[in-house]
């Protein structure tokens, strides 16, 4: 049974191939509005028939990016990204691969301010990043172009933060109270105030892998990990309850990213160390991005002749005053 959903979809369509540009921005528009009424498989079908139609080679380049926001717009009222996300992502690389970001930094600004919008909110599915960092051309390009044009375009600066997130998913952990060793992957960390609950959640306790400390509270390492949910424990707040540190003995600041940590042979390697007297206290969630669902697995726990070997390549932690 056709729909007033139906119809203005059908009827945006035919003007975007007629290249009818008045008519199709109105009726888009007109579908926008319409969506939140009409059931999720019917915005779902919509993202699919819109998928194959972004392209930055056919139809009129500034509608089809028109095109791909409104995608975006379904996604962010609960249609998976899926085809149309990574559709959106090499529609974008492929524009910013012809357009000189260095002499022009803010690209055909209408084109790149649509183009950002559509890869902010595409770039929160889990299958959209995968798919990025399956093409390791593709996502060190979208860096590039990502980093460039976030001066000019502001819809660029969380494209560039999402993109370095799609590209750091795991680490060498090493526990040095315990001398133990992990190999974690972790993927959607928006920053180390994340990374450092889930840790602890994947790592202290009978519940975890056995390292000494206070387990979490349930409730916040749920909303930590993007699942919304009201608290039901304690002052909903995290504390800290290590001292995150790098292999040269430096520290891993929490309002940093995993992507900012030093890498060790191709890994990056995290140090858990004894937290100073005053540990930081953060709220579940602030420093978090919306619509992104972060995971954490311990892989393995590492051989005792792995950790031994690296132990011997790990400095000692910096002390405050120690000069170069």
């Amino acid at each position: 049974m056709s729909t007033e959903f139906a119809d203005k979809s059908a009827e945006m369509f035919t003007a975007l191939a007629d290249g009818e540009t008045g008519a199709f921005r109105s009726l888009l528009r007109q579908v926008f509005r319409l969506s939140p009424q009409v059931p999720l498989e019917e915005r779902t079908a919509l993202s699919n028939e819109i998928a194959p139609l972004l392209s930055a080679e056919d139809g009129e380049l500034e509608l089809v990016a028109d095109l791909a926001v409104l995608a975006g717009a379904l996604v962010e009222g609960g249609v998976p990204a899926g085809t149309a996300g990574v559709q959106v992502m090499r529609m974008l690389h492929s524009w910013a691969g012809s357009t000189d970001t260095v002499r022009e930094p803010g690209g055909r600004h209408s084109v790149a301010r649509r183009l950002g919008l559509a890869a902010k909110t595409m770039l929160t599915g889990a299958d959209v990043r995968a798919a990025v960092r399956a093409d390791k051309g593709m996502l060190i390009d979208l860096q590039v172009a990502a980093a460039r044009l976030r001066r000019n375009v502001s819809e660029f600066q969380p494209v560039d933060g999402l993109l370095r997130m799609t590209a750091a998913v795991g680490a060498l952990v090493l526990d040095r109270r315990s001398g133990r060793g992990f190999r974690v992957a972790f993927d959607g960390v928006w920053s180390n105030y994340q990374l450092h609950t889930l840790l602890a959640d994947a790592l202290i306790g009978d519940e975890g892998r056995g390292l000494d400390g206070e387990r979490l509270c349930s409730d916040c390492v749920a909303v930590e990990s993007g699942r919304r949910q009201p608290f039901s424990c304690g002052s909903g707040e995290l504390s800290e309850v290590w001292s995150l540190g790098d292999y040269e003995g430096g520290p891993v600041f929490l309002d940093g990213t995993p992507a900012d940590t030093l890498m060790l042979d191709g890994e990056r390697v995290i140090v858990l160390d004894a937290k100073e007297s005053a540990g930081a206290s953060w709220r579940p969630g602030d420093h978090s991005y919306e619509l992104v669902r972060a995971e954490l697995t311990v892989q393995a726990e590492l051989l005792p002749e792995e950790t031994t070997s690296l132990w011997s390549r790990i400095a000692l932690p910096a002390v405050a005053g120690d000069s170069a």
